[in-house]
């Protein structure tokens, strides 16, 4: 089976973004000898580059049997979950998508080499009414899987709580975050540099390793077997020393 991760990181925002995600990215596609696909500028100057993401997708997809679409914005979260078990258990599925609160998400996404997805991106293509609109592609996609039983009738959506989660959603979840991927949608840019940053060297560290916030100090030290003397540097009124102590 040969699959691919394709992205795009067009601007000088998502290049920066890609600096720090995508060796990550290509370490992880060699370590399960998948190919790293990146476009540097938007395929189509008319629209914004959002919308390049179906044109990228389109493009490439002839030449594999899957296609796993990843955001500037997303990252390896989980470097040992590798794509093939996101469609281990498919049967007629040809389209993997997950949900958030505001519909379905296409910062990470799977695609199979199939004519139903490429009927269903060249349609969502031609929605031009949609090409100003806040959520771009997304909305576009969004309204023809509304219809999916009779248009694209093997899709699944949201992804199935028995099988892996494919990404997990910075902006609506609380940390300890899942899944293969840390997707940072929505995130004001001018905090996002600085977010994936740090988010980016946390997840260089086993997820075993991983301290989210003080607040789970405690539980980190007994998971490590920490459990002698120790001093917090730095105390005003001991909360967060009690609260260590507690757990």
């Amino acid at each position: 089976m040969k699959l691919a991760l394709v992205t795009l990181s067009d601007g000088n925002h998502c290049r920066e973004l890609a600096n720090h995600v995508n060796p990550a990215k290509r370490d992880y596609c060699d370590r399960f000898g998948y190919d790293f696909i990146e476009f540097d500028r938007s395929l189509d100057p008319n629209r914004p580059a959002a919308w390049s993401k179906i044109l990228a997708i389109l493009q490439v997809l002839p030449h594999y049997d899957w296609v796993l679409w990843n955001d500037s914005d997303t990252l390896v979260w989980d470097s040992g979950l590798g794509l093939k078990r996101f469609i281990a258990d498919l049967d007629e599925q040809v389209l993997v998508v997950q949900d958030d609160p505001v519909g379905i998400n296409t910062g990470v996404f799977l695609v199979k080499n199939s004519p139903h997805i490429f009927s269903l991106l060249a349609k969502a293509y031609d929605q031009t009414q949609f090409d100003q609109h806040f959520l771009w592609e997304q909305i576009a996609i969004q309204k023809l899987l509304d219809d999916a039983r009779t248009t694209v009738p093997h899709v699944r959506l949201p992804i199935g709580s028995h099988a892996p989660q494919m990404q997990s959603i910075y902006n609506f979840e609380s940390p300890p975050w899942g899944g293969g991927f840390l997707h940072l949608a929505g995130i004001r840019s001018d905090e996002r540099i600085e977010i994936v940053a740090r988010m980016t060297r946390l997840a260089r560290r086993p997820l075993a390793e991983r301290l989210y916030s003080r607040n789970d100090l405690g539980d980190f030290l007994n998971r490590h077997g920490l459990l002698g003397e120790g001093v917090e540097v730095g105390v005003a009124d001991a909360t967060y020393s009690s609260q260590i102590m507690n757990q």
